[in-house]
């Protein structure tokens, strides 16, 4: 059985009553409750159509009371898929490397890129001093 004192606060974790997928420690007014809901066995709402009968079934339009284990499965089953944290920090790593990529060609092509190695032109070996993969000869 679940601890509600050491849950957080509207967190929805995996459930551990037998039947439900998801419980939340509901809070709301000064208020505390410890809810399960999502029946297990259900697919999930990935269809648009299957969202919209979801949400017509629950009538998730009038959903606002966070103590009610309806609210909380129109919150989570009635909004389709959501993005994964993982998926996002993958997007934003690709989208920072050719930002960087970009950059660095427009510093070459300006010129603007300094010239490390010290000897008078901007070369992809002052890159890769700068990015820390050759070391700096000391004369």
């Amino acid at each position: 059985m679940a601890d509600k004192s050491k849950m957080q606060c509207n967190r929805p974790v995996p459930s551990d009553k037998a039947g439900k997928k998801k419980m939340v420690k509901g809070c709301s007014g000064g208020e505390e409750k410890l809810l399960h809901f999502g029946a297990k066995g259900y697919g999930n709402n990935y269809s648009a159509a299957a969202r919209k009968s979801f949400k017509a079934r629950h009538s998730c339009d009038t959903a606002t009371d966070k103590l009610t284990p309806r609210y909380w499965s129109c919150k989570i089953y009635g909004r389709g898929r959501v993005a994964q944290p993982q998926a996002i920090q993958k997007d934003v790593e690709a989208n920072t490397k050719t930002m960087k990529n970009i950059i660095k060609k427009a510093a070459i092509k300006k010129k603007g890129f300094p010239d490390v190695s010290g000897d008078g032109e901007v070369t992809k070996k002052d890159i890769l001093i700068a990015k820390g993969v050759l070391t700096k000869k000391k004369k």
